[in-house]
């Protein structure tokens, strides 16, 4: 017979082999719990982040650099590939199919916007790539149902395209000495100029009132109707007036600020010359803009586009007079494509320095969407991973857009003649550039794929010896490389230890003298920019014509070439 203190034992014994099993039971559960939710953690992030990153870098190869931005968008903002801009190589005779159907669907989207009942609006637009027009089409009529319609000579009010013209003159004044700085103050040059500036004690600089960061008001005192308005009685009816906004902190239209500098500039610094004979004298007739001016005579209005009111009636012509810098010219899409080039190949002209055209094209006011920039005076905007510098002009019922990417030595005209029959008005430049801009990139890419070496490669080609010197201790290692040639560019390789190092070689122009590019193709753009370019200089050629070697000073790399 068993005693109490046995069956007692047993009983905890028992209820304690219980509570084991179910903890054990508890802990294999949740073991099992854990490793499928680890399992799963680890599925997504490999489906997610590598394979993303991974389709991007294949997308990156496939397209030569090109990526869209919604799919660039889902990368994180310092590992993006960086879109790359291709080098700039003439297009063959016949254009690309790819281009082509962009331009094709260009000319339907254009055409699809005039009004067939009406036969409006006039629309010319010229697109020009370096010194090739892509397309000069013209659609609808210069007249209400007249079926006459319009061509590279029609000639087109330009409204505030005109501005470009008072800038120019600007940076001409200060390239010729006329102006000391464009961060003077306005009155320095034009003492009569006064505007009370609740803001400051500082005058508005010349700078600031040619990129809209002045805070001027938008219009002159004399408002559209300035036919008896001067310069006297403009400054003076500006002394009883304010500035909107604080000088340098944010852009604010302002034609009156260019009616300003067109005037107030010639009358201060020129002798017996006008803003307008100037603009003609120094920039229309030296670029053979023959069709181009302020006022329209009887010669113009044998080819003209003519305005019109909603009901089919003429508009009359609308004269601004003291503010014609701000608005007051007239053009064709022939000659704007002469003024165009001047912007996209500063080099090729000698109007102007290209450093003044290259300064004059820099953003001066990035707006807080990050798409939306200010310049001097153009409306910019990031479109298709390019800064697309645009000019807008409206005046009586003509609207235009001027835009150039320097980036692509490429351009863009679009002359409208009666906005209000526009099928649809908003954004049409935009439009035109979505579809153009990747198009044009992608052929440049693929001419870029197919191109060669620009120089015979066999001077430079083969086995090298290379030595390195470690940063700090300048300690020497030794390396085999091997230079081999790649599209149109040199690429050097070799083993560092372990690792393969690679960087490539572009031609800048001297047969001795190269660009050595120390960062991946398809790192971000913030890396790349972190990344080194370098000089390399071959050695002078031997008598057997190929180099014995290369150095490159800023990599801390010498090379011969191996026997």
């Amino acid at each position: 017979m068993a005693s109490v203190e046995n069956l007692v034992l047993e009983s905890i014994s028992f209820q304690n082999t219980r509570t084991v099993r179910i903890w054990r039971a508890i802990a294999a559960v949740a073991c099992v719990i854990t490793v499928v939710v680890t399992a799963l953690f680890i599925w997504q992030v490999l489906k997610d982040s590598p394979n993303k990153l991974c389709s991007a870098e294949q997308s990156e190869l496939a397209n030569g650099g090109i990526q869209t931005g919604e799919s660039r968008s889902e990368l994180p903002k310092f590992s993006m590939p960086c879109p790359r801009n291709p080098s700039l190589l003439p297009l063959p005779e016949s254009i690309p199919k790819n281009l082509t159907n962009a331009l094709n669907k260009i000319k339907e989207l254009v055409n699809s916007l005039v009004n067939n009942t009406a036969e409006l609006p006039a629309i010319s637009l010229n697109i020009f790539y370096q010194d090739r027009v892509l397309l000069n089409q013209h659609f609808g009529s210069k007249e209400y149902r007249s079926g006459n319609p319009p061509d590279a000579q029609t000639v087109y009010r330009i409204g505030s395209v005109s501005k470009l013209f008072a800038v120019l003159m600007v940076y001409k004044f200060y390239e010729d000495g006329l102006i000391d700085s464009l961060d003077d103050p306005l009155s320095k040059y034009a003492p009569a100029f006064y505007i009370q500036n609740p803001f400051t004690e500082r005058n508005i600089t010349i700078r600031q009132i040619a990129s809209q960061m002045s805070g001027l008001p938008r219009e002159a005192p004399c408002f559209y109707t300035c036919v008896n308005a001067t310069t006297s009685n403009q400054l003076a009816a500006l002394r009883n007036r304010s500035l909107v906004l604080p000088p340098g902190t944010m852009p604010s239209y302002s034609n009156l600020g260019y009616a300003l500098l067109g005037r107030l500039l010639s009358e201060n610094l020129l002798e017996n010359q006008t803003f307008e004979e100037w603009v003609i004298e120094r920039i229309l007739k030296p670029l053979n803009m023959t069709d181009s001016g302020f006022n329209i005579t009887q010669k113009q209005l044998k080819n003209l586009a003519y305005p019109h009111n909603p009901n089919g009636t003429r508009m009359p012509f609308l004269d601004i007079y003291w503010a014609a810098p701000s608005g007051q010219m007239f053009s064709t899409s022939e000659d704007m494509v002469k003024f165009g080039k001047m912007f996209t190949q500063p080099s090729k002209q000698n109007l102007f320095k290209p450093a003044s055209l290259r300064e004059m094209m820099y953003p001066m006011n990035i707006a807080s969407d990050g798409v939306t920039l200010w310049g001097a005076p153009w409306e910019m905007s990031m479109m298709e991973n390019y800064l697309v510098r645009n000019k807008g002009g409206a005046i009586d019922s003509y609207l235009t857009q001027f835009a150039i990417v320097p980036e692509l030595q490429l351009g863009l005209s679009l002359l409208i003649s009666s906005g209000s029959f526009l099928l649809k008005r908003d954004h049409l430049n935009r439009e035109i550039l979505k579809i153009l801009l990747p198009a044009l990139n992608e052929t440049l890419v693929e001419r870029e794929k197919s191109s060669h070496f620009p120089l015979d490669p066999e001077p430079y080609i083969g086995e090298y010896t290379i030595t390195e010197l470690e940063p700090l201790t300048r300690k020497p290692n030794t390396f085999s490389a091997n230079i081999t040639v790649k599209q149109n560019f040199l690429l050097v390789s070799y083993h560092n230890g372990h690792k393969l190092r690679q960087f490539e070689v572009h031609y800048i122009g001297k047969t001795l003298i190269f660009q050595a590019r120390f960062w991946q193709p398809l790192s971000s753009c913030y890396k790349q920019r972190l990344g080194r370019y370098e000089d390399l200089h071959f050695l002078p050629f031997s008598e057997s014509r190929v180099s014995p070697g290369f150095n490159v000073p800023g990599g801390l790399l010498s090379a011969t070439r191996a026997s």
